[in-house]
């Protein structure tokens, strides 16, 4: 009996310990650098200096940069990791307001993320509750967990390009100005590739659809967007301004891959007050206010020089 007793709890032991292992782990609240190739610097938050970047664990607020033909893995939790690829400056942080939310504020140069799939059971539905993940660039942010995809951001044609490829679950992208949305793609499936344009002076953007068919919300001066199916080839052409009494201007026409174009809209909306933002849903988690321009421009699409991005992207 006392064998029979002692096999079985043996056999529970196991199997608790194996259901362990298969659970999600929660973010830890700091980051782990797994593996380090070729020349890499790694800045402490606060510090004036970079330092040869080493395996180990840092705090959120570490700056990293990669060389020539050198990589960085990073590792959120067991099973959460970013690839830092070469010649790639970014930001490792955490939200000032929402703890569990980490960020990867990339400044230039491409990161490839892998998150714990997403799985319809109470213990992963619990983890995406209590562990976000965005990657942001200069002109939009991507938001997803239970997925893979892939961010690139770098100059091209005078323009700053940012290309999002999503491999596998979904990936939430969107921009904002002044508390109001400039746009949304409510969801990218696997295969889906966009990239998107931002002059430097972010008074105009543009989407093109490189790969699927993504769900664009056209924003308009009504309570509910129109969602547009952004084929390969369409493209989303954005102008936004700001008067000085906090009204923001926002323009948007879609054509077609034949250059047709089939929406245009513009709407105005009064900026939000800075403790009070807008959101395009109800959570915070994608709320994020890019800052506001020194000087107050007057934008009109015909008044905007149009620049065409070159070469094969």
């Amino acid at each position: 009996m006392r064998y029979k007793t002692a096999r079985f709890l043996c056999s529970y032991a196991i199997v608790a310990l194996l259901a362990s292992s298969l659970m999600a782990k929660n973010f830890e609240p700091v980051f782990t650098i797994t593996k380090v190739h070729g020349n890499c610097w790694i800045k402490a938050a606060g510090a004036k200096k970079y330092m040869a970047a080493k395996k180990g664990v840092f705090a959120y607020g570490t700056s990293i940069k990669t060389g020539r033909g050198a990589s960085i893995i990073i590792e959120f939790s067991t099973g959460n990791i970013c690839r830092v690829l070469e010649k790639t400056i970014l930001d490792v942080t955490e939200d000032v307001k929402d703890k569990k939310l980490k960020k990867v504020i990339l400044a230039e140069g491409e990161v490839e993320v892998s998150l714990e799939e997403f799985k319809d059971d109470a213990d992963t539905i619990e983890f995406h509750k209590n562990n976000k993940l965005n990657v942001e660039t200069p002109t939009a942010i991507c938001g997803a967990l239970g997925t893979e995809f892939r961010v690139k951001c770098f100059t091209e044609a005078g323009m700053r390009a940012n290309i999002i490829e999503c491999s596998r679950g979904q990936v939430k992208t969107w921009a904002r100005r002044w508390g109001v949305d400039l746009f949304l793609i409510s969801g990218m499936d696997k295969g889906d590739e966009v990239v998107i344009y931002e002059e430097f002076d972010k008074t105009f953007l543009m989407l093109r659809a490189r790969a699927g068919k993504l769900p664009f919300l056209l924003q308009n001066s009504g309570d509910e967007p129109k969602e547009i199916q952004l084929a390969k080839g369409y493209t989303a052409s954005v102008w936004h301004s700001k008067t000085t009494d906090g009204r923001v201007t926002v323009t948007t026409v879609v054509k077609d891959s034949s250059g047709k174009i089939i929406e245009t809209v513009t709407f105005n909306r009064t900026m939000p007050p800075p403790d009070k933002p807008d959101s395009h849903d109800e959570s915070d988690e994608t709320v994020w206010v890019f800052p506001v321009l020194d000087k107050v421009t007057n934008v009109t699409p015909t008044s905007i020089p149009r620049v065409t991005p070159t070469g094969n992207i």
